[in-house]
Order: structure tokens, then sequence, then C-alpha cells
């Protein structure tokens, strides 16, 4: 019976295709049919009559084609069913022949697919385990993933409060910057101030020095008519003496 290149399962002689797998039946010419030829059945074949043995003839010029003593060749129809036979022979033998070969090479080739199988099986099953060690990571993976997002989201929630820290500190620092530049602006009016009064304390510290250079001059110039009033003071008592 024939099997399957495919899949090894064993399908008609005749089918196309395979009933297990579909693959497609492919016959080459050892597996095509070969007509059936009339082969003489054994009761067709009959020896031919037993015959008393010819008296001896001379032989002649041309040469006789040699035969047995005692035999004489057969009619032509049986000599033709004979031909037929060893044809349907010589036919046979090698198709006999090429389908043993063909057969003994279906099995070579079903135990290379079965060898094949098998180790299909093995490299199947340790996909299988791969796979599963693949799942099993993977749902490692994911469990982290969680873990990671959640930790992600709390340092979202962590970000936005410092954010939000971070934009009280600024507006805290604007003020800052707002009241340092108006102690600024004080501290210049200030010194703008200082500056004025300690020009108007020099221009009074040059007036009060001029005024006691002028006091001193005036003070000289009393001492030098000091006498001179005391004499006009005395004249003038003593003209009021003499009024009297």
């Amino acid at each position: 019976m024939p099997y399957c290149y495919n899949c090894g399962s064993s399908i008609d002689a005749n089918a196309g295709f395979c009933q297990a797998c579909g693959h497609k039946i492919e016959t080459t010419k050892s597996e095509q049919t070969i007509p059936a030829q009339t082969t003489p059945q054994a009761t067709n074949i009959q020896a031919p009559p037993s015959q008393p043995a010819p008296a001896y003839v001379p032989p002649l010029k041309q040469n006789p084609p040699s035969v047995t003593v005692g035999y004489t060749y057969p009619p032509k129809e049986n000599k033709l069913w004979l031909i037929l036979f060893i044809i349907a022979l010589v036919i046979l033998i090698p198709v006999s022949l090429a389908l043993g070969f063909n057969d003994l090479s279906n099995s070579s080739k079903l135990d290379n697919t079965r060898n094949n199988l098998s180790a299909t099986q093995g490299q199947l099953s340790t996909t299988q385990t791969q796979l599963s060690d693949t799942q099993n990571k993977l749902s490692t993976a994911n469990t982290n993933l969680a873990s990671t997002q959640l930790q992600l989201s709390q340092t979202q929630t962590t970000l936005a409060s410092t954010q939000s820290q971070l934009s009280t500190t600024q507006q805290q620092l604007t003020a800052s910057q707002n009241s340092l530049t108006t102690a600024q602006n004080s501290l210049t009016a200030a010194n703008n101030t200082l500056n004025s009064t300690q020009a108007q304390l020099s221009s009074a510290n040059s007036s009060l020095q001029t005024a006691q250079t002028q006091l001193s001059s005036a003070n000289g110039e009393i001492s030098k008519v000091q006498p001179y009033l005391k004499v006009l003071l005395g004249v003038c008592l003593s003209n009021s003496l003499k009024n009297e």
C-alpha cells in the first residue's frame, strides 16, 4: 500500500491527494498504471505432440537452422504466445523490481518522515518549554511594569507637589526681589538725601568759617577802635558832667 511522502499516512493507489494532510500525490513513471498485458494461460501453451523421429535426410548445400533431433518447431500461433509471454515477463520483472524498490524507498522515506516527525515533536516540546519560560518572563515583566507605573505615578504626584512648592517659592522670591528693589530705591533716596545734607552741611561749614573769619576781623577792628571809644566815652561823660 502506498504512503504519503508528507505525513506518512496510507493512501489509495489511485488517490491524487492525501486524505490526512491534503498533500498532492505525484506518481512517478514506475508508479503509473501499466496496461494489462494479455498473457497466455498455462493451458494455452501446449507441448508439441510427440512424433517419431524423421528419417535421415542428407544435408543440402544450404545451411538449414539447427534443430534438436526429435523436436519440431511449434506452430506460429504458439510462437506468438511465447513471444508475448516473454515480453510480458521482460516488462513485469523490471516493473516488479521498480515497485519493490519504490516500496523500499517509500519505507525509507516513511522512516525518515517518522524520524523527522519525532525530531519535530522534540523541537515542538522544546519550543513549548521555551514559550512557557517566555510567558513566565512576560508575566514577571508585566508585574515589574505595573510596579514601575505605580512608582512613576507616585513620582509624578511628588513632582506636581514639588512644582507647586517651587511656584510658591518663585512667587515669594519675586515678592522678596520687589521688596529688595524697593529697599534699594529707598536706600538710593536716603543716600541722595544724605549727600544733599552733607553738601548743605559743607556749605554751612563754609559760611560758618566765613562768619568766624569776619568775626575775627571785626574783633580786630573793635580792638583797634576800642581805645578811641574809651577816650570818646570819657569825653562824653566829662561833657555830660559839665553840663550838669
